[in-house]
């Protein structure tokens, strides 16, 4: 079997994010500040979401600088919708 593209593996990574974004995100309990949005999510963590960046090791260490994004700013993306914010 042929290695996946560099697309097709930007697709499968963001697919799999989206995916664990929406099971996972219901999870999550969202504040605002001045700062972005603080997440704590369902297993202890907290970051501190925004537009364009998020404190988490996914998004640190595998996403800043790339196309991809971490589960923490799909979800608030969802979040965001679902209140009617976005």
């Amino acid at each position: 079997m042929t290695p996946p593209t560099p697309e097709e593996a930007l697709l499968r990574a963001r697919e799999a994010r989206v995916s664990r974004a929406l099971t996972e995100g219901e999870g999550m309990t969202w504040t605002k500040s001045a700062a972005g949005w603080h997440v704590t999510t369902a297993s202890g963590g907290q970051y501190l979401v925004t537009g364009t960046d998020c404190t988490c090791p996914d998004h640190v260490y595998r996403c800043a600088g790339t196309l991809k994004t971490c589960k923490h700013r799909v979800a608030l993306a969802l979040y965001l919708l679902r209140k009617g914010l976005l």
